[in-house]
């Protein structure tokens, strides 16, 4: 146990102590009005000048709104290095905007580290040893390694309360309403559950009844060795008779009962030890949809926040009969190593505001989104780094020309960027994602969370991007898209569909052919083998998809109903099916693709397909360099002599690129290996 809290400790320090190295500061280009912010500045006796700075982010920008009116080229609001505690909304107006050509600069001062956290301090006095029972604590750890807190004592914003149900798509907040983000030096903490850490979890026995939205469903679960699997995967059972003594304190079960792009979280309301069964809440039919009414014995589930499975350090839960937050605390609680976070609300809210700029600042800890932007037009996050957020990094809806450019965005919640309806065809929005490193999000909501979510399902978005961007490790989907006339270019994406399948690093789905138009070129998806490609589950009239490289997934290039659409000079290669495509319906086009060592090269849904698109097998076709993943073609490649028109892949141009911000680029150590199948992500 003691090598397990070091291994922790070492880790959490090893996260918060050094800033993003490949992120720099950008060009040190002083405004006409400067304002410094420093920690142990003053609101009140400074003047925002470097030698008397002011506080507070909040001071600053109202003193920037007085001094843009003389500046000739905008407001820099230069934040000294330091952390700087943001508990609540700051909400930024058209008031607060600058203009064109003079912005308004918030940014962090050359060469020091600044960090606007959304999480508080919690008085240490407040938090007691256990005082419970020991009968409810797990049998790996004794009474002094809990701390406990009277949510009282806490005073959250949120009720800490779950409520019967909670499902991963359309909640309002996040995964878990009413829970709290629980770091510990920076680094996000983990709601109890069993078992513990992704990919394992428990499979349903059989259905016993199926449920509903207003009928209870009850499963038998599995206890037996021959039930279980081994080991090593460790999909155990045999706490059963912990939670049935725990019911009155609520026991959640966390699960895909239907399908595995559905996860539904669902209050346990009794478990017959002698029959070994368990009645949930009602809220969805248990059983997968494929093999009703028993389901097909394979349906995985996990227990969360729960004061019994908390067996690890950095775990915590909240009883709502006790009144209680119970905490494994790695060391001694002190003013600064233990912070909650309780606003459900974005960290920066802007409305009707432009001319704004965030630059090379670390933005962490917050229960809610980090930014939400609704109308508004030329505001940037460039060379920020975005982290244990709980829910989704960066929303913008409506406006013009916003958007993140170099900057990191990792452990989320939820999404990294989701842009919402704007602009038109007469005026595109020109929002735009660029050259952004986006990793391991979509820990809360296990489904459906994008590190780029473009309009998707019938969104009324035109005219955006997103292109140069590295993309990895989610639980679903890699970029979520619809609307129209968006582009989607020299992404490099890997290691998505990581717990749920039949989902694409490109996924569409509309429900009617009102979208289209949209271009998806030179992108690089790979080393997803439950993971597809490009895939088009309904309609995208119009789009395009050229000159992708496809390697080692499940289905490469997907297209489901394929209205109008242009599938032309792609590569499938090693995957487990090259091209699936429907050919049938109007306007359906796919020329010139080609196939290579994929265990099914063509799967025609229906229709006739062209005789252009190539086949091969075993013949070595000269990429540059396979083992480094560089797909680029040599001159001498079969595919030029029978192909004479086909565009070679831009394998040196995919991904992220070199500028003021990003100064440094490296490729992540799974990068080329394949990614672990199956599981429940988050907590």
């Amino acid at each position: 146990m003691r090598k397990i809290i070091l291994l922790f400790l070492v880790l959490q320090l090893l996260k918060v102590s050094a800033r993003d190295s490949d992120i720099g500061w950008g060009p040190s280009i002083p405004t006409y009005q400067n304002i410094y912010v420093a920690t142990t500045g003053n609101d009140v006796t400074g003047d925002g000048t470097i030698s008397k700075p002011y506080q507070t982010l909040t001071k600053a920008k109202t003193t920037a709104n007085i001094l843009k009116t003389s500046s000739s080229n905008g407001v820099t609001i230069w934040f000294r290095g330091g952390t700087y505690t943001i508990p609540t909304t700051v909400s930024f107006t058209s008031a607060d905007a600058g203009s064109t050509g003079k912005p308004i600069i918030y940014r962090a001062y050359i060469n020091e580290n600044v960090i606007f956290t959304g999480a508080k301090t919690v008085t240490p006095s407040k938090w007691a040893a256990y005082t419970g029972s020991t009968s409810r604590l797990n049998p790996a750890v004794s009474a002094g390694q809990i701390q406990e807190c009277t949510l009282t004592n806490l005073a959250l914003l949120v009720s800490g309360i779950m409520p019967d149900m909670i499902n991963d798509v359309n909640n309002a907040y996040y995964q878990y309403t009413n829970l709290p983000g629980v770091y510990w030096n920076g680094s996000r903490q983990k709601l109890s559950r069993f078992p513990n850490d992704y990919p394992n979890y428990m499979e349903v026995k059989t259905v016993v009844t199926g449920g509903s939205s207003t009928v209870s469903g009850v499963f038998q679960y599995k206890t037996s060795i021959s039930e279980l699997y081994d080991a090593n995967m460790n999909r155990v059972s045999g706490r059963e008779a912990a939670w049935a003594a725990a019911l009155s304190h609520g026991v959640f079960f966390k699960g895909y009962w239907r399908c595995n792009w559905g996860i539904t979280t669902l209050k346990a309301t009794a478990i017959d030890l002698s029959a070994k069964t368990i009645t949930i809440s009602p809220g969805v039919t248990l059983g997968n949809k494929y093999h009703l009414p028993t389901g097909d014995g394979h349906e995985p589930y996990y227990v969360v926040n729960l004061l019994e499975e908390i067996d690890q350090p950095g775990e915590w839960c909240i009883d709502g009969l006790d009144g209680k937050m119970y905490y494994y605390n790695p060391s001694a609680i002190t003013t600064s190593n233990l912070t909650i976070s309780d606003n459900k609300y974005p960290m920066f809210s802007m409305n009707t505001a432009g001319y704004i700029q965030f630059i090379g600042i670390e933005i962490m800890d917050n229960l809610g989104n980090a930014f939400n932007l609704t109308n508004c037009n030329n505001v940037q996050i460039v060379g920020c780094m975005i982290h244990d957020i709980e829910y989704d990094a960066v929303v913008i809806n409506g406006g013009s020309n916003c958007g993140v450019l170099s900057s990191n965005l990792y452990d989320l919640g939820a999404s990294g960027v989701l842009v919402g309806a704007a602009g038109s065809v007469a005026s595109p929005s020109n929002h735009f994602i660029t050259n952004c490193h986006i990793y391991n999000f979509g820990y809360l909501n296990n489904i459906y969370a994008a590190s780029i979510n473009l309009a998707y399902k019938n969104i009324a978005l035109f005219g955006a991007k997103a292109d140069h961007n590295l993309i990895h490790d989610s639980p679903h989907p890699g970029v979520l898209h619809g609307g129209s006339n968006n582009l989607f270019e020299y992404n490099d994406i890997f290691h998505t569909s990581k717990c749920s399948d039949d989902m694409g690093a490109f996924y569409c789905f509309t429900d009617s052919n009102a979208n289209g138009g949209n271009i998806l070129r030179y992108n690089l998806m790979h080393n997803s083998l439950q993971g597809d490609g490009i895939y088009f589950d309904h309609f995208g009239l119009n789009d395009k998809a050229y000159s992708n490289m496809a390697y080692q997934l499940n289905r490469a290039f997907l297209f489901r109903v394929h209205w109008n659409q242009d599938v032309d000079n792609n590569i499938a290669y090693k995957c487990k099916q090259g091209f699936s495509l429907a050919m049938a319906f109007p306007g359906a086009k796919a020329t010139n693709n080609v196939a290579i060592g994929n265990a099914n090269q063509y799967v025609k849904l229906d229709g006739t397909l062209d005789a252009s698109n190539k086949t091969y097998h075993t013949m070595n076709l000269n990429f540059i360099d396979e083992t480094n993943l560089n797909f680029s073609l040599l001159s001498t490649s079969q595919i030029f002599k029978d192909i004479p028109t086909f565009v070679n892949f831009p394998a040196s141009s995919v991904g992220l690129y070199i500028d003021s911000y990003r100064i440094s680029k490296s490729l992540p150590i799974n990068y080329k290996v394949n990614s672990p199948l199956s599981g429940v992500y988050g907590s």
